[in-house]
């Protein structure tokens, strides 16, 4: 969306953005189908509330699949093509301003398919992944934007959706008050709007909801753009994050990081920045890769919004991104750009270093600059220049490879940072966290058939743990019921593993150890269905298995010594 500021107008171009990401399948942790349910906010809420003109806005949905196999959208059957990727342009209405029950955006499939979504209007456009209705929580935190241009009754939104009757929600600011409540039926949808910035507000539910925010005029210079987000909720967000930085995009982009809990410390390459409350955000500039890091699960996402409108190769309008945490990058990606990204058609790619060696761009190795984070060595980015406008593909040679892609394109003075979509497979290891991989089952119960020389039950967690070896193996697992318990581990004071589900096959972890003395913290992110946090250690070194049961109360770490001979 334009808003005209001065005497002259001030032209943009048509932009749209096409980006489809899809997550290597998983045996045994695929969803055999896909529900989809979503909205187009409604930019006119502005109008009707602000008194500016009326915005006509166009919509895509990018759809990639199994080829062949039929999509439903709302009234209508598609059938993705031989490619598999499916592009379907239809009138796509905004839903009406505040509740509505009209214009929700349904999908459906029989096989597992990725959704992406466009809005474009003659000045604007926006774009987000779509969040399948089986990944919808009960509990979101908000990132906002401050109006910048005091003109309007009206810029932030807030569009809530509910698959199930009697749905009753709250809206709650930064200060714990709640400032509204509202019930939803089946298929029902809600927007919020406020000229607040509503960065830190928080949304719960009773049943699970879906959540799109964003900006009905997010400004800058003598323009403003429509922008939208769909977000996760709050048990999928992270506490380690890696920024590669914006050095390659000509403007400096606003960092904000929110805190989803009290007394949230937060680090930046090692150096502690801030102890936010709920709901407080951390806001920098930084155009340097960098490393953030938090003792509770933040939300972490940058605002593009700075240039001049003098200089269109060197101004940008406003966009914004979610960064994904290590738990939320992905195996493989789809994706292609739009005709008018004339400036600059980028991907930044985000991986382990010792694994950069297997990334591919369409099944060859791409002729990429490959830098490592300053802070951490072990991670490595890398910035990958596209000058066509076809589907291309990301993909790696090894299993249990994964990492993060963030596209930035820009266009006539139009831009859009976006991240691809995030998935759910751990940086490290590959794997998805929320469903642990096959080889990991029934792991605690095979200890006994292993030719082992000895096993150790350990009592003394205050007493050093020897092993033989600097490679172990260590196996994390529910010893009692399994209730949903997560934990964290430290190795000499950096994160290595977060959030780990404590299950009751048990999962097994990699870890490199320093010789001579370590330092491992495990720390409960949180108590599970029954208190405290429960979970069982073994140490394989290959000679030994030692064994020992942990019990905290939520954000407490035990510090357990190891020595490495």
């Amino acid at each position: 969306m334009h808003v005209k500021t001065h005497t002259f107008t001030y032209m943009l171009t048509l932009f749209l953005l096409c980006t489809i990401i899809h997550a290597q399948k998983k045996s045994d942790c695929e969803n055999n189908g896909s529900e989809f349910m979503f909205v187009f906010s409604n930019p006119n809420a502005l109008k009707i509330l602000g008194g500016v003109e009326k915005i006509e806005m166009s919509g895509r949905l990018h759809i990639e699949g199994t080829p062949s196999e039929a999509v439903q959208i709302n009234n209508k059957e598609y059938i993705i093509p031989p490619d598999g990727y499916l592009i379907v342009e239809e009138a796509f209405p905004p839903v009406p301003y505040e509740f509505s029950d009209k214009n929700i955006i349904r999908i459906n499939a029989r096989s597992a398919i990725s959704v992406n979504a466009e809005r474009a209007s003659k000045f604007s456009a926006h774009n987000f992944p779509v969040i399948p209705v089986s990944l919808w929580g009960k509990e979101y935190i908000i990132p906002g934007y401050e109006d910048q241009s005091k003109m309007y009754k009206v810029n932030n939104f807030i569009d809530i959706i509910a698959k199930n009757n009697k749905t009753h929600v709250s809206i709650t600011d930064t200060e714990g008050n709640i400032i509204k409540k509202i019930t939803l039926k089946a298929g029902q949808n809600y927007e919020y709007n406020s000229i607040e910035d509503l960065t830190g507000y928080s949304i719960k539910a009773n049943k699970n909801i879906g959540v799109i925010s964003g900006n009905h005029c997010l400004k800058i210079s003598a323009a403003c753009d429509h922008t939208a987000l769909m977000l996760y909720d709050t048990s999928k967000l992270g506490t380690h994050y890696y920024n590669s930085g914006t050095s390659f995009f000509s403007n400096t982009a606003i960092h904000r990081l929110v805190a989803f809990r009290d007394n949230t410390e937060i680090k930046i390459d090692g150096q502690p920045i801030a102890v936010l409350k709920k709901g407080e955000y951390y806001e920098y500039h930084s155009e340097d890769p960098h490393v953030i890091e938090s003792s509770d699960p933040i939300l972490a996402y940058l605002i593009f919004d700075r240039g001049s409108v003098s200089d269109p190769e060197h101004s940008v309008d406003p966009s914004s991104i979610l960064l994904p945490s290590v738990n939320n990058a992905v195996t493989s990606a789809k994706f292609t750009f739009p005709d008018h990204m004339i400036y600059s058609k980028d991907i930044q790619i985000i991986m382990k270093t010792d694994r950069i060696h297997t990334f591919r761009v369409d099944n060859h190795i791409p002729d990429a600059e490959w830098n490592p984070f300053p802070y951490d060595s072990l991670v490595s980015y890398a910035t990958l220049s596209f000058y066509d406008n076809y589907p291309h593909s990301l993909s790696t040679t090894e299993p249990n490879t994964a990492f993060i892609p963030l596209l930035m394109a820009r266009g006539m003075d139009v831009s859009l940072g976006t991240t691809l979509k995030t998935g759910f497979h751990n940086l490290f290891t590959g794997e998805d966290p929320n469903c642990p991989e096959k080889r990991s089952s029934n792991q605690k119960e095979e200890i006994p058939s292993q030719n082992k020389t000895d096993k150790i039950f350990l009592t003394d967690t205050n007493k050093p743990i020897l092993v033989e070896k600097k490679v172990i193996d260590v196996l994390i697992f529910d010893n009692a019921q399994e209730d949903g318990d997560i934990i964290s581990i430290y190795l000499n004071d950096i994160l290595i593993y977060p959030n780990v589900q404590v299950l009751k096959d048990g999962v097994t972890l990699e870890v490199t150890l320093e010789k001579g003395q370590n330092t491992l913290d495990i720390k409960a992110e949180n108590e599970g269905g029954i208190y405290p946090n429960t979970a069982g250690i073994t140490f394989d070194d290959g000679k030994t298995l030692q064994t020992l049961i942990l019990h905290n109360k939520k954000g407490q770490s035990k510090s357990l010594k190891i020595i490495s001979r």
